[in-house]
């Protein structure tokens, strides 16, 4: 009891954990790049299999102690990839006990080290992976409202419906002339038109989206609203 731990102590053990949990804590150290594979000298049914039995079952099973022996075998190869050749951890810096494994002072520091550098290496993927995704989803959106405008101000004849119209839309007047009102016809379709397009506008602005058709739709919107402005003087 306490003398075996004051012994151990003074062996340069200072740190002790459960075997179940220093296997699942340091789990990630033997992960393969596909993070699916492990690299312990077992097949990957087996590998499984013990890991699952180190959630489920109490301290000191003998899957526990068998896992624990698959991953101080493998563990010092383990440590110099993710660490580099400079680390020196070998089976003498561990000590296995019937619930307990003992770690001395370096090789627990070694530890923490890789399991960090593994972890922030994950977190960037998963960064990564949401950033693209968000991307991806941000120019879908932006390809829907861009097609949402287009297909406004072609409805209406406000302005270019292809890009190469676009340029002369903008050089002269939205309808060569004409006025807004006999355009639409009523003031009630001209504050509809108006309205539909400064909603469009909003979004374009939230989402960042500047076209050749968003200047054409800020155009027709300001024709819009000054003349709708006039008539209800």
């Amino acid at each position: 009891g306490v003398l075996a731990m004051v012994k151990i102590r003074q062996q340069g053990y200072a740190y002790r954990l459960l075997i179940n949990e220093f296997c699942l804590t340091y789990r990630c150290i033997f992960q393969g790049n596909d993070s699916k594979t492990m690299k312990l000298e077992a097949s990957q049914d087996k590998c499984n299999k013990l890991f699952k039995a180190a959630i489920v079952e109490q301290p000191g099973s003998s899957n526990h102690r068998e896992l624990c022996d698959l991953m101080l075998k493998s563990l010092p190869d383990c440590l110099r990839e993710v660490l580099g050749e400079s680390c020196k951890v070998d089976m003498a810096h561990f000590a296995v006990g019937k619930r307990k494994i003992f770690i001395k002072s370096e090789a627990f520091q070694a530890l923490e080290k890789a399991r960090r550098f593994i972890l922030q290496i994950a977190v960037k993927k998963v960064q990564r992976t949401l950033r693209g995704r968000w991307l991806r989803r941000s120019i879908v959106d932006k390809k829907a409202l861009w097609g949402d405008i287009r297909r406004l101000l072609a409805l209406q004849s406000m302005g270019s419906s292809a890009p190469a119209d676009t340029a002369r839309s903008l050089s002269g007047s939205t309808w060569e002339g004409d006025s807004c009102l006999s355009h639409f016809g009523s003031l009630e379709a001209m504050q509809e038109a108006l309205k539909g397009l400064e909603g469009l506008l909003q979004k374009a602005k939230e989402m960042d989206l500047q076209n050749g058709d968003t200047l054409v739709a800020n155009k027709v919107a300001r024709r819009l609203k000054l003349e709708i402005e006039a008539i209800q003087e």
